[in-house]
């Protein structure tokens, strides 16, 4: 039995590097977002549909001064949906059926600092908040 510990090892080996590898990509590509709400929404299906098996709870900070009323405006315009706004505008939540394409889309506004979520399985998520922690750390995801 012990004689398969060694190829374990070099197969969990192989795993772990190729695992680096796309969370590397995630981060090229998405760079203001969470990598595990990427890699959850690959694991959920592609982008190409409307996403309507795919209800998450998304957090979006950004930066300081940034005008609730015009972030409120562009959220509704891009999804249908106002968000609630936290922290002096700097927290915003918006439950909604994600793609890539729209976290892409978020991600380019120059006012957004980080981009995080969670999968809520079809009902609205009202257990997360996300706390902003400075430069240093970005963001955390705390149990309400």
């Amino acid at each position: 039995m012990s004689g398969n510990l060694p190829s374990a090892q070099k197969e969990f080996d192989e795993i772990k590097a190729k695992y680096g590898e796309l969370l590397g990509l995630y981060k090229k590509h998405f760079p203001k977002v969470d990598p595990h709400l990427v890699e959850d929404l690959v694991a959920h299906g592609d982008s190409s549909g409307d996403g309507k098996d795919r209800l998450y709870a998304v957090q979006v900070m950004a930066a300081d001064g940034t005008d609730s009323a015009k972030a409120r405006d562009y959220f509704l315009s891009k999804t249908g949906k106002a968000p609630a706004a936290y922290e002096d505008g700097r927290h915003y939540v918006l439950n909604l059926y994600l793609t890539l394409d729209m976290l892409k889309e978020f991600q380019g506004n120059d006012a957004v600092e980080h981009i995080t979520g969670d999968y809520t399985f079809g009902s609205y998520s009202v257990n997360l908040t996300q706390t902003h922690r400075g430069p240093d750390e970005q963001s955390r995801v705390t149990d309400a």
